[in-house]
């Protein structure tokens, strides 16, 4: 990857290896709709991690 981030740095490897990455920003009450909604089109997706709701601007 040409740019650094680090939410991204522990997916580098697969990343390069062609795999690709998504980050979802949804509500918390709709995490298990839309995980749900993906699997239905893409059902090898795996989801790594849910993160904790930590505000842009504190």
């Amino acid at each position: 990857m040409s740019v650094g981030n680090r939410q991204t740095k522990e997916f580098e490897d697969e990343i390069e290896a062609g795999k690709l990455l998504v980050l979802v920003d949804v509500p918390t009450d709709r995490v298990n709709e839309v995980e749900d909604r993906v699997k239905q089109h893409l059902p090898q997706v795996e989801v790594e991690q849910i993160e904790p709701r930590v505000p842009s601007f504190p």
